[in-house]
């Protein structure tokens, strides 16, 4: 993805306070019109948060653990920011648009959940459900709607998979399976 930088340019607190101002307040105020401009760019703040699929720094990421919990900027901007991203990528303008919206939530998704486990981002959630419903609601929206076709999706792939298996002698490690009984 966007990993190419150094993440030592960043090291300056400076540089990457300016760096995430600059994103956060393109992404928020929506100075870019094109919803996959702002998208790509959402992907670009989240990668200073940490990787799937453990939600954990790698080791050449070590030096960026603690840049977006402890960054004014971010603590102010980050989850509001993120909350608006979150939905306006429903409509990207791409081709894929359908399927790619998955990818740019499940980085948000990621930022979001390493964040909530401190204390300061839980209660700016909170407040920002009691006073911005609007926002939030919106974004619950879209949360709530992404796991149902994802549940769905895993769903109608079981069946298929059922299917599939039901026509095929198997053995696993050796030992006959029966097919009702895995099912």
């Amino acid at each position: 993805m966007y990993r190419v930088f150094q993440p030592e340019t960043f090291e300056n607190r400076m540089y990457f306070d300016a760096t995430m101002m600059f994103c956060l307040n393109v992404v928020k105020n929506r100075l870019v019109s094109n919803p996959h401009t702002r998208a790509l760019m959402t992907n670009f703040i989240c990668e200073f948060g940490p990787s799937p699929p453990n939600n954990e720094f790698k080791k050449q990421e070590m030096s960026m653990r603690g840049l977006l919990p402890s960054s004014p900027i971010c603590k102010k901007y980050l989850i509001p920011t993120l909350l608006l991203a979150y939905g306006d990528v429903e409509k990207t303008g791409s081709n894929n648009q359908y399927y790619e919206r998955y990818q740019y939530r499940f980085n948000m998704s990621n930022v979001l959940q390493f964040l909530l486990k401190e204390k300061y981002f839980q209660e700016q959630l909170d407040e920002i459900a009691e006073k911005e419903i609007e926002l939030f609601d919106r974004f619950t929206h879209f949360f709530i709607s992404d796991i149902n076709d994802t549940l769905q999706d895993g769903i109608s792939k079981l069946k298929e998979i059922r299917s599939k298996l039901s026509r095929l002698p198997y053995r696993v490690r050796g030992c006959e399976v029966k097919m009702g009984h895995l099912f």
